[in-house]
């Protein structure tokens, strides 16, 4: 940038600095204006092109499918009538009478010739019924026994080399069973125009081959289907490019009777003989830009690609009327913009006013009582409302200091930005108070499973030496009983009552630590513990293959949640079925108790069963979930579930 451009932005500079609120408003409004206007423009303007555009494609595509549709069926149509024509009995015999008479007597004796005057007839018929140009029978050796027309042809042989194209021979020779349609270049060597032909065979009653039919179509019921010019417009045309690249339709632009010499070799034109349908915007064989649709025509080995196409100026008459239109609407706007930019200016100086006097108020560290009125939604109006917004943000984030100062570390909070860093402070205060209350949460955890451990601990010794001391001497005592005469009535009431007292040691045994629990797992001790239940328990442990074994706290805790289940159930719920179901999974385990018992009020009596409160406490000492559902009078069901880490 050299110094003249320096110096004009200086002056550009001072000049602005000048100028008041009022003023700057009113050139900035009056360019945003400007600019949004023509914004607006082109984006119309776009979206109707576009529009246009697509919906013109959509018209071009439905014509060029429709077209497509009926030279389809019309095809179909001809190979169908040439089948059932193949398939009568006097076209048969026709054939047949004619190609005896060629063979014995070649098609100048008065015999081939009087043969020809019978069945050439009803050949000419279904040539002219058919709208074929030419018919041709030829016989299994090739020899051309009977045309319609060109009757030079007549007693060629079509595999005679120098006289018929090579690809014609081969077309004949490779004929299958049913009609096939294909497009040669021509039918001798010294023709090379382009020929639309339909081959079939024709079988004897024993429906083997005995010749062949060939018929020349006539293209004009083609160009017939092509020239209808519904939605066409005044430059749209549809029609037909061979595999070649050339035109097989008349050209409306070019007045040539021989459409064959019409090379195409456009971008629609090779699209479609890749076989791609589609549609764009390119330049047809004029070099003229147009809108085409275009796909392939493919049947046997018949390979077209048809185009059906409008030109762009055409098209685009309706966009550009839209255009001028838009450019008068948006010179009128601007004028309106104008005017309303000077009322709007002067609207706007009082509320800055208003602005710039709470601003230097919250200078002082003061904040104001009451909110600003916002009366308008313009940026000064948006500035208002942020800065009511920022002083109730900074009311709520003192609100939550005074809830951390409380202790309340569930208090919701949301900062102002991202940049807000007193909000962000405060935040981070919170997750360390969150974070030292878990900590004291897991030490008090810690704690528990170390007094449940030592419960265990001190159950287990307990356990042990009643079975092994007092257990032991009892029963050691009870054999020494049964030494003592059995008739003596005390004697056998001395042996029951010590039955009786070492079953309840073993029930007091099991009750404080069942050694199976620890010798032989969870589903051992729960065999054990159901037997002294007084309610018969459906018991069913279930594990997969390849779960893992249980730690001897989640055996314990099962263990425990299972036997405060059973007792109450005994206890309380006057059941007559209980169910305890486990499933161990890979990932996790469950468990399920369920009575039909007499149920109990959840919120009454939960609150002060020590015993579900404890069992609770046990699921989360092992990270599991208790779940206790009850409805008074029809049972209770405790479920639970521990997930394995």
């Amino acid at each position: 940038m050299d110094t003249r451009q320096y110096h004009i932005l200086d002056i550009i500079n001072s000049r602005l600095k000048n100028l008041t609120i009022g003023q700057k408003l009113a050139i900035s409004y009056f360019f945003v204006g400007t600019f949004t206007v023509g914004i607006l423009f082109l984006v119309y303007y776009h979206s109707a092109r576009t529009a246009l555009l697509n919906r013109t494609f959509e018209q071009l595509s439905s014509v060029m499918n429709l077209k497509k549709s009926g030279i389809e069926l019309y095809f179909e149509a001809r190979k169908r009538e040439m089948k059932l024509f193949c398939s009568l009995y006097s076209s048969r015999f026709a054939f047949s009478e004619l190609n005896s008479a060629f063979v014995k007597y070649g098609t100048s004796h008065p015999n081939y010739l009087y043969a020809d005057t019978l069945f050439g007839k009803t050949l000419d018929e279904y040539k002219l019924y058919n709208h074929f140009i030419n018919v041709w029978l030829i016989n299994l050796q090739g020899d051309v026994i009977f045309t319609a027309n060109n009757t030079k042809y007549r007693g060629k042989n079509i595999f005679e080399k120098g006289v018929f194209s090579v690809e014609f021979s081969t077309l004949v020779h490779n004929l299958s069973s049913q009609p096939y349609l294909a497009e040669v270049s021509g039918i001798d060597t010294m023709i090379k125009k382009p020929f639309l032909l339909l081959f079939s065979p024709i079988n004897d009653d024993f429906g083997q081959i005995m010749g062949y039919i060939m018929v020349k179509i006539d293209m004009k019921d083609i160009y017939f289907i092509l020239s209808q010019r519904t939605g066409m417009g005044a430059t749209g045309e549809s029609y037909i490019v061979n595999k070649n690249y050339l035109m097989r339709s008349p050209s409306r632009f070019r007045d040539i009777t021989d459409t064959s010499y019409i090379y195409v070799k456009t971008k629609g034109a090779t699209s479609a003989l890749q076989n791609i349908t589609g549609k764009n915007i390119i330049n047809d064989y004029r070099d003229i830009l147009v809108l085409s649709a275009y796909t392939l025509i493919n049947i046997d080995s018949l390979r077209w690609a048809i185009l059906s196409e409008i030109d762009f100026e055409e098209a685009m008459i309706p966009i550009y009327e839209f255009r001028n239109r838009m450019i008068a609407l948006s010179l009128a706007v601007l004028c309106i913009i104008l005017m309303i930019t000077f009322y709007l200016a002067k609207q706007i100086s009082k509320p800055i006013k208003m602005l710039n006097n709470t601003v230097k108020l919250m200078s002082t560290g003061a904040l104001p009582e009451e909110k600003l009125d916002v009366k308008n939604n313009d940026e000064i109006g948006q500035m208002i409302a942020a800065i009511n917004l920022w002083v109730d943000g900074i009311k709520k984030t003192l609100v939550f200091a005074q809830e951390i100062g409380k202790n309340n570390l569930n208090v919701h909070f949301t900062p102002l930005s991202n940049d807000d860093i007193l909000g962000h402070n405060l935040l981070d205060m919170r997750q360390k108070l969150v974070q030292l209350s878990d900590m004291v949460a897991d030490q008090n955890k810690i704690k528990t499973l170390a007094l449940i451990e030592g419960q265990e601990n001190e159950r287990k010794r307990i356990s042990r030496d009643m079975h092994d001391g007092i257990g032991q001497m009892l029963t050691a005592l009870k054999f020494k009983v049964q030494e003592i005469d059995q008739q003596n009535d005390v004697t056998s009431d001395i042996k029951n009552m010590l039955d009786d007292i070492i079953k309840e040691i073993r029930r007091i045994t099991i009750n404080l630590m069942p050694s199976v629990l620890w010798d032989f797992g969870l589903d051992a001790a729960l065999h054990q513990l159901i037997k002294t239940v007084p309610v018969p328990v459906h018991y069913e442990y279930t594990t997969i293959p390849g779960a893992p074994e249980l730690t001897m706290e989640e055996r314990t805790a099962l263990f425990r949640i299972a036997q405060e289940g059973l007792n109450n159930i005994a206890k309380y719920a006057l059941a007559t079925k209980v169910q305890l179901h486990i499933i161990h999974e890979q990932e996790y385990i469950s468990m399920q108790i369920s009575d039909n018992g007499i149920g109990f009020d959840m919120e009454d009596n939960i609150k002060h069963t020590g015993g579900l409160v404890n069992i609770r406490e046990r699921a989360k000492l092992v990270n599991g979930e208790l779940v206790i559902k009850s409805v008074a009078g029809k049972g209770t069901t405790i479920y639970t579930h521990i997930a394995f880490e």
